[in-house]
């Protein structure tokens, strides 16, 4: 699907050698040449969409990452997404929040609503503060459930 292209996203060209669609993993040309230690799934529901992601990512490929699903989101016909984050065993600091707020603000400010589900030891709120304050609509649960019941609710704004 993307073997051999380059994306201009943010005014950085990033090139592609390929994409595992079954894993839905994303290699890129770096220096030397890796596998990222991504894996995610999406799931298209009725109205929204749900994209659980795994893995041992440095801070670096997961912002990658978040870059490549923007481009992916802006092809799907449902704005709103649940990403749940609890099997993704790095980035716990509070300065990789942030980086990762900014990412999602940059990235996926499109979406209307966006959810992610974190392990509550690891929410700080820092990516949410971030991205709010950028434009992005992103809110931080630690259940999917109560994700859920936000993701679903009545259009119209920010909503706490």
């Amino acid at each position: 699907m993307l073997r051999g292209t380059e994306d201009i996203v943010c005014g950085q060209v990033r090139k592609f050698i390929g994409v595992d669609p079954l894993r839905g993993t994303i290699r890129r040309r770096l220096h030397p040449p890796l596998l990222m230690p991504i894996r995610f799934s999406t799931e298209h529901r009725h109205t929204y969409c749900v994209v659980r992601v795994e893995g041992e990512p440095t801070l670096a490929e997961f912002l990658d990452f978040i870059e490549r699903l923007g481009v992916e989101a802006s092809k799907w016909q449902e704005r709103r997404a649940l990403v749940d984050l609890r099997a993704v065993r790095t980035l716990t600091t509070a300065q990789e929040h942030r980086a990762v707020g900014h990412a999602v603000a940059c990235h996926l400010a499109a979406l209307e609503r966006l959810a992610s589900v974190v392990p509550a030891d690891r929410l700080t709120r820092n990516s949410e503060e971030v991205a709010n304050a950028s434009g992005a609509n992103l809110r931080v649960f630690t259940g999917e459930g109560e994700a859920l019941t936000w993701l679903r609710g009545p259009s119209g704004g920010q909503t706490s």
